[in-house]
């Protein structure tokens, strides 16, 4: 799902100025992906979907379905999870190939 199409769904018109410091951009640059001027970082694309889950989370809640905000909140979790193992795992494999002995906390 596009940047645009998520939030313009999740916060209406003029989504830009009402997320982009929460991850960390420009109302601009984001206006500019928009139009199709370039477009976000993986980075930046993983902190809109935080975003959206969590506002969906809050959404959801704030509608008397706490199950259903649970259920979103475990999926946050588990995406935080699983992105935070594939950056160990990159690491390990960075210091292996420049012959690093092992990952701090392993």
């Amino acid at each position: 799902m596009s940047l645009n199409y998520r939030h313009l769904l999740i916060h209406g018109d003029r989504w830009e100025g009402k997320i982009a410091d929460r991850i960390g951009e420009n109302p601009r640059t984001l206006s500019r992906w928009r139009v199709g001027e370039g477009k976000p970082s993986a980075r930046t694309m993983s902190w809109a979907r935080e975003l959206a889950l969590r506002t969906a989370a809050d959404v959801v809640a704030a509608a008397g379905e706490q199950d259903l905000a649970d259920g979103v909140l475990d999926r946050h979790r588990a995406i935080r999870h699983r992105a935070a193992e594939q950056g160990k795992a990159a690491f390990a494999a960075a210091m292996a190939a420049r012959g690093g002995a092992s990952v701090p906390g392993r």
